[in-house]
């Protein structure tokens, strides 16, 4: 893995920066807080995200920042990845945003966990690792603070081994043995559960062979029953063909019986008719003599008058000239009256004109005063926005020189507290905690008087917005009030106009009155009496006509009624002629069939016997077949029951097979496979034992130039110190002893896990984080020695120590103003 370049954005004391990372070794310089560590962290956060409580939000987002950033680009296994991710601080909380990942230029966006598990995949750490697991392989390879690893020495031996196994991965045979001796038991299990399902298999094969036995010699039964079931069914359908016979015949037969009492009753229905009709002949013979009576009497009662509908027309034109006579006189009344209820209603309306006209006048004259105070509006609103402008960047300036005089205000708190930096541990001196609290302390009382000024402007411009705003608020109300007046003056207008339309009616109105009496008295002048007498006279006349009318109505009726009558006496004769010829006919055709009745009962008597005989053959037939279908059924539970058996054995053969291949397992196992892992287990762990404990030794004896002073590693891992043939506790040594110590394990460790873990891409990349701390002038020159053995093909070092700029090939620095990191250099 080769890193390229860092974007950060808002990260600690960074509001915005870029580094790069050159081959070769890389310095990063500074004074204690400039923000050397926040660049390892933001690479360490663009790797991972957010880890527990190694790396939190809080410790990352910038005070008094809503989003932050960190971006990294990087190669691995010759592709250039960029990885990208976003925190943002909520109401609550800061919370870590989705982010993306670029892989040759593709990109794909994804969840935190998402993007972490991407670039696991391509760093080649181990799959099966857990998020812990994880953390030490890239803490131990690639970055390890060095009061982390002095930890590590001073932790209990069996913490230590057990951390350095799963970093190794070498828990996995104790966990593949584990599983191994939990495998075996579970087959052991297997072997006892197996063992008693196959006990009774010889059993069920017995049972199995009489099964069959007995299926064999029910079959054959069931054949000797299936041929008698045929032969009884032959005879049945024998049967069933001579009763369809018989039936055919007893149907042929009951037809003929049927057409037969059919026609007994047609005769006698024929009877009753012949004398019904006798009857109704004689009736209308009465009827037609009785009729042609009564139109001769009538005939002789009709006198001569005019036709009803001539005299209807002429009471009509009478009747029709007196009503319009009554109807215009009606009418001129109605008219009259109407024009002098109008006159009335039109001159109120008329009177109202002067009135109106005032009204108006006073109405103008409001709206012209409204409208000079709505015109102020818009100037008014103007100045509102410009008011509300100002202030907004008033809030905007005095919350910067709040937020300012807050940080400076911090930092003097701090700075009083600290005695040594919190990342080499070493003492802060008074003269430059004393010049960067004066300095503080001048920026807060500038910010003092700024915020006061502010503030005072920002009463001032408040007062104005209050005036403003109550000017805007009469404004608004005027142009509601110029709004109704407008409305009322438009009122106004159509109300004068309707009343000067209303005087121009009433003129019109006095002339039609006039017109109206003089038609009035010309109606009333005229008289209609003798057109009322002549109406009674030609009334009488109708009433005789009528009466005419009525009486040749019925003569007509009654010549209608003879002809029908006379029509229906013929038709009654010819019937009665018909139905004596059919009666006739009926008697002889029953006469020639009373013969039929006796065979048809002859007839059903055979049918009957035939059905009686194919129900007894019909019940032999049903008894066989029930005797058949049981033998059926037994048959079939046995053929049941047997395959249930037959693959309940099947089953006990495979279990016995599986008995046969879970023993050999077991035994080899139980006797071979477990020690066979015990022993790689042990070779591998001495194998790196050994190189650990070379290259420990090589590393502090190249870092320490004391050949008294000793260093190996025990079966814990652990390291002993010897002096002069005695041992002595990692307490007791110097602080550049103690430094050396960790720095050798650090560089032996990683030695170590890139050999043994060979697929991960980490190897080419170590990071330094004060490695020289409390070391000699001498051990510093051995520094340079320790660069240039290192086979990684990327250095980063943090460092105050001045004398390792000679050593590298880049140097990085980095100060901080006004609680802001920037890269000088």
């Amino acid at each position: 893995m080769h890193l390229h370049w860092l974007r950060i954005e808002n990260i600690r004391s960074y509001a915005s920066a870029r580094i790069d990372f050159p081959d070769g070794s890389l310095l990063l310089s500074g004074d204690i807080g400039a923000g050397k560590s926040t660049i390892l962290m933001a690479i360490e956060l663009a790797l991972f995200g957010i880890r527990g409580s190694s790396l939190t939000y809080a410790a990352l987002l910038r005070n008094g920042t809503e989003r932050g950033s960190v971006e990294l680009c990087l190669t691995i296994k010759d592709k250039e990845i960029i990885i990208k991710r976003s925190l943002r601080r909520t109401r609550d909380s800061i919370k870590q945003d989705a982010g993306y990942i670029q892989v040759d230029n593709r990109k794909k966006e994804g969840t935190p966990e998402e993007l972490r598990a991407w670039l696991l995949q391509e760093m080649g750490y181990p799959v099966e690792a857990k998020d812990k697991a994880i953390s030490l392989v890239y803490r131990y390879s690639v970055y390890t603070p060095q009061e982390a690893m002095k930890q590590i020495l001073l932790d209990a031996p069996d913490t230590r081994l057990e951390t350095l196994r799963k970093i190794l991965q070498i828990d996995r045979y104790s966990l593949m043995k584990e599983n191994a001796e939990r495998y075996v038991k579970g087959l052991r299990n297997s072997i006892q559960e197996l063992s008693g399902k196959v006990a009774d298999l010889d059993e069920k094969k017995a049972q199995l062979k009489d099964i069959s036995e007995r299926v064999a010699d029910q079959k054959s039964e069931r054949e000797a029953l299936q041929e008698q079931i045929a032969v009884i069914k032959k005879r049945k359908e024998l049967l069933d063909a001579q009763v369809k016979a018989a039936e055919a015949e007893q149907e042929r037969m009951r037809k003929q019986v049927e057409q037969r009492t059919i026609l007994i009753s047609k005769r006698q229905f024929l009877t009753e008719q012949l004398d019904r009709t006798s009857q109704k002949i004689m009736q209308g013979k009465a009827q037609v003599k009785a009729l042609e009576a009564k139109i001769k009497a009538v005939s002789q009662e009709t006198g001569k008058t005019r036709e009803a509908e001539a005299i209807r027309k002429d009471i009509k034109d009478a009747e029709q000239s007196i009503v319009e006579q009554e109807t215009g006189i009606r009418i001129m009344t109605e008219r009259l009256h109407n024009l002098q209820e109008n006159a009335i209603r039109l001159k109120k309306e008329a009177q109202s004109i002067e009135e109106i006209r005032k009204k108006t006048a006073l109405d103008r004259e409001a709206l012209r005063l409204l409208e000079t105070t709505v015109a102020k509006r818009a100037a008014l609103e103007r100045k509102q926005k410009n008011n509300r402008q100002e202030l907004e960047t008033l809030a905007k300036q005095l919350g910067q020189e709040k937020a300012t005089q807050d940080q400076s205000t911090g930092l003097i708190g701090k700075m009083k507290a600290l005695t040594s930096c919190p990342l080499c541990l070493q003492e802060v001196p008074h003269e430059h905690r004393a010049r960067i609290i004066t300095g503080q302390q001048a920026i807060v009382d500038q910010k003092k008087g700024r915020i006061a000024d502010l503030q005072r402007e920002q009463e001032k411009l408040q007062n104005e917005a209050e005036q403003i705003a109550a000017a805007l608020q009469k404004a608004a109300e005027s142009e509601r009030q110029k709004g109704m007046l407008t409305t009322r003056i438009q009122g106004l207008e159509e109300a004068r106009a309707k009343a000067e339309e209303a005087r121009d009616r009433q003129k019109r109105n006095l002339a039609e009155q006039e017109k109206a009496k003089a038609g009035l008295a010309g109606l009333r002048k005229k008289d209609n009496t003798l057109e009322k007498e002549r109406v009674r006279q030609l009334e009488a006349e109708l009433r005789q006509s009528l009466e005419d009318e009525k009486r040749k109505a019925e003569q007509r009726q009654f010549e209608t009624f003879l002809m029908d009558k006379k029509e229906e006496l013929s038709q009654l004769l010819e019937q009665k002629e018909k139905d004596e010829q059919e009666e006739r006919r009926m008697k002889e055709t029953l006469e020639q069939t009373e013969a039929v009745v006796e065979q048809a009962r002859t007839q059903d008597r055979r049918v009957r016997e035939t059905k009686e005989t194919r129900e007894n053959v019909k019940k032999e037939l049903t008894d066989r077949q029930i005797r058949s279908a049981g033998m059926e059924a037994s048959i079939r539970a046995a053929e049941e029951q047997y395959h249930v058996l037959s693959a309940e054995v099947k089953i006990k053969e495979q279990e016995k097979q599986m008995l046969t291949s879970q023993k050999g397992i077991h035994h080899w196992l139980k006797g071979f496979f477990i020690d066979l892992l015990s022993t790689i287990e042990r070779q591998v762990l001495l194998s790196i034992h050994a190189e650990f404990s070379e290259l420990f030794t090589e590393w502090f004896s190249l870092l320490v130039d004391d050949e008294a002073l000793l260093v190996r590693l025990d079966d814990t891992f652990s390291p002993v110190v010897e002096q002069n043939g005695y041992e002595i506790d990692f307490e007791h040594l110097s602080g550049g002893e103690k430094t050396a110590l960790s720095l050798a394990y650090r560089l032996s460790l990683n030695k170590v896990i890139n050999d043994f873990i060979s697929q991960i891409e980490t190897k080419d990349l170590i990071i330094l984080d004060e490695p020289t701390d409390g070391f000699s002038t001498g051990q510093l020159d051995k520094i340079r020695d320790v660069l240039d053995q290192l086979p990684n093909r990327q250095i980063i070092i943090v460092s105050h120590e001045p004398k390792i700029e000679t050593f590298v090939d880049h140097v990085l620095r980095i100060e901080k103003q006004d609680h802001l990191s920037r890269i000088s250099s």
